[in-house]
């Protein structure tokens, strides 16, 4: 009888706490009761201070009696970039599957991946949706549009291309391994942070005409701890967003930066009408965290 051979490699980032580690790994082992183990791998990579998440994933596994091929790597000096790379170096599954200790997988992430994903053409590569869950209650001046900045994914009910101007993240995206053997692993560089080795990763395979899919059932559930829930943590984050923009618009040249700055004019038109409706909704504690992101990204876009 022929071997099965191994389907799934799960590259999964170990770097938050022990608890988040935990809540993460139950979700996985989920996911193994409706699939044979040999067909599935788990490659923890972490930072070498972590050795206890070598603990951790053999006890809940043997404590679910799950038995998978279990690869820890621990790495002295842990950058998102190269634990992603050293775990493509290591997959030996088809399909390479990549997130991190604080999302939860949904209970049928596997089944969806089965019934959706291997239906596509090969080789495939995309990622799904990604819904954040929150320490505490949402404040309610967490407009919905500022959710992307916490890393939300939510691009409605049906498979897709991702927009251009979007593509997977590392708490949910996957690729066929001949992905990687055709395309190369992401760019490395010691000043390059995981955003733009994604950027550039997924512009690469749109260069090639590889199409990027979205698979609003392939579910994770990403936390949001309290210190993320404050307005210089997403000051933060819009500026790195608008700073990696306008890199990647000098790149293409002046024509790029002017468009990039017209636009912002159009975007705060934008704001107002949205600002109108938080007024009339009564959702006014709204409104000024809206300014405030427009503010941001306009000081940051017109700043040398």
């Amino acid at each position: 009888m022929e071997e099965e051979k191994l389907k799934f490699s799960f590259i999964v980032l170990f770097y938050h706490s022990e608890e988040l580690a935990l809540s993460f790994l139950e979700s996985l082992v989920l996911q193994l009761k409706n699939v044979s183990p040999n067909q599935v791998e788990l490659i923890a990579v972490f930072p070498e201070k972590n050795k206890f998440i070598e603990k951790i994933v053999a006890e809940v596994f043997r404590k679910n009696n799950v038995d998978i091929q279990i690869k820890t790597i621990p790495l002295k000096d842990f950058k998102k970039v190269k634990a992603w790379n050293k775990g493509i170096e290591s997959a030996e599954g088809r399909f390479l599957i990549f997130s991190v200790d604080d999302v939860l997988l949904h209970h049928r992430y596997v089944t969806t991946f089965e019934e959706e994903v291997e239906r596509m053409s090969q080789p495939v590569v995309g990622g799904g949706r990604i819904i954040p869950f929150f320490d505490r209650e949402k404040p309610a001046w967490l407009a919905k549009w500022l959710l992307p900045l916490l890393e939300e994914i939510n691009l409605g009910e049906e498979i897709k291309p991702f927009p251009k101007k979007k593509h997977p993240l590392g708490q949910n995206m996957f690729a066929s391994k001949e992905i990687f053997d055709q395309y190369g692993n992401f760019e490395e560089k010691n000043d390059m942070s995981a955003k733009i080795a994604l950027e550039s990763f997924f512009s690469k395979l749109r260069q090639q005409n590889v199409p990027v899919f979205y698979f609003p059932n392939l579910m994770v559930w990403h936390f949001i701890p309290e210190e993320k829930l404050d307005r210089s943590y997403l000051r933060k984050m819009a500026e790195e967003k608008i700073l990696l923009d306008k890199q990647q618009a000098r790149q293409k040249g002046f024509k790029y930066i002017f468009r990039l700055k017209l636009m912002e004019l159009w975007k705060w038109i934008v704001t107002f009408l949205m600002a109108v409706y938080y007024f009339l909704t009564g959702q006014w504690s709204k409104i000024k965290s809206v300014f405030q992101y427009r503010y941001w990204h306009t000081k940051t876009l017109f700043s040398d």
